[in-house]
């Protein structure tokens, strides 16, 4: 039968969703409660092994993860630390979860960047991003 994993919010719903397999484990958002809003959840299928990644704004304010994406094996997706927009990537692990590249002061739209405009394919991440002379253009992340 189907049965509540783990009670992740103790007074509200966690809502999660944004439910990405890397590797067997599933990652996810989630609302845990308190300031830090929606944040990066992973689990293995046990209430023990469903756990937040990392708090990304230091309980500050919602990090906006939006969207999700496999790249190498990784999960990548674009989250406000506080401080600036970014493409993130995690392994799953607090200390494997980091910023790889920095997006507010360039070329993205942020406001633009959702499921459908950010995906894997080949040897690249492709994101549709605003360029200031042309527009909404296609672009690639690669590592």
């Amino acid at each position: 039968g189907t049965l509540q994993l783990k009670k992740i919010n103790p007074v509200l719903p966690s809502l999660p969703n944004k439910f990405v397999n890397v590797n067997g484990k599933l990652f996810f958002t989630a609302d845990a409660g308190g300031t830090s809003g929606r944040e990066l959840w992973i689990s293995d299928g046990t209430a023990a092994g469903t756990k937040q990644v990392k708090a990304l704004t230091n309980g500050q304010i919602d990090p906006q993860i939006l969207p999700l994406a496999v790249y190498k094996n990784e999960l990548y997706f674009k989250a406000y630390d506080g401080t600036e927009w970014a493409i993130w990537k995690s392994n799953g692990t607090a200390a494997g979860t980091s910023k790889v590249d920095a997006i507010n002061d360039r070329f993205l739209n942020v406001g633009e960047l959702n499921e459908s405009r950010f995906s894997s394919a080949g040897n690249g991440l492709y994101i549709s991003g605003y360029d200031p002379d042309f527009g909404q253009e296609l672009f690639v992340y690669k590592t």
